[in-house]
């Protein structure tokens, strides 16, 4: 930390008691009251002293970032304990009121075991838990067995129904294969007699297409002139126009 300096300190005490006596120095009128009255001069330098020591305080204090530093955490762990005798308040009281309503909802033989608990010695809690562990772990065993059993005995069921449930659908899935096999080769049928008709034999066929040929020849007759051939009844020429003899 920064240092300051011990004259100025001293500066600074003395500082008022030094303008005291001026103004006594310049106001004969003040310095007369306070030489006739003894108690009003101790008290004005009182004061005037008191002033100074106030000076010194506030120039010795550095405000830097340790002096600030140590300021927050002083008012943080102020805080901090109040919050913690808070808590530690709140969480007795809590206990407390817990501890009654137990009290309170227990009946019979709980409750006859929570006082004895409670009026017993740490020893004497251990045996009684470990004595209840071995209970639930006992019943923990019992139960385990127990669903076990139950999970052999529903798997068995499931497995019978499921073998009665599948034989009577491979039964309906057969019925039902016969059936579409059936429709589809009734369909085949009709549908080759519609595409395909009676087929015609070949004798049929032959007389149909075997036409009868015309055994009439007929003659030709030649022209003198240009020698193009004409038919038989013609009397002219179909190219010159000459009589054909």
């Amino acid at each position: 930390m920064v240092e300051r300096s011990p004259l100025v300190s001293f500066a600074l005490i003395v500082a008022p008691t030094l303008c005291l006596t001026a103004l006594r120095i310049i106001l004969p009128v003040f310095d007369d009251v306070l030489s006739t009255d003894l108690i009003s001069k101790i008290i004005v330098y009182s004061f005037s002293l008191f002033i100074g020591i106030l000076m010194f305080l506030k120039y010795r204090t550095i405000e830097d970032h340790e002096y600030h530093r140590s300021k927050a955490i002083s008012k943080l762990s102020k805080s901090y304990k109040l919050d913690n005798k808070g808590l530690w308040e709140d969480s007795d009281s809590i206990i407390r009121d817990l501890e009654l309503k137990a009290q309170s909802n227990l009946r019979g033989k709980a409750s006859v075991k929570s006082d004895q608990l409670m009026k017993g010695s740490i020893g004497n809690i251990n045996k009684e838990m470990h004595e209840d562990i071995a209970q639930n772990e006992v019943e923990i065993n019992l139960s385990s067995k127990i669903n076990s059993s139950e999970q052999i005995n529903n798997e068995n069921i499931s497995k019978d129904s499921k073998s009665i449930f599948s034989k009577i659908n491979e039964k309906f899935n057969k019925i039902i294969e016969n059936a579409a096999l059936n429709e589809v080769n009734k369909n085949k049928r009709v549908i080759k007699s519609q595409s395909y008709p009676d087929i015609e034999t070949s004798e049929t066929i032959s007389d149909k297409w075997n036409t009868p040929t015309s055994k009439k020849e007929r003659k030709v007759i030649a022209c003198n002139y240009c020698h193009s051939l004409n038919d038989e009844d013609v009397n002219y020429c179909v190219s010159c126009g000459n009589y054909l003899s």
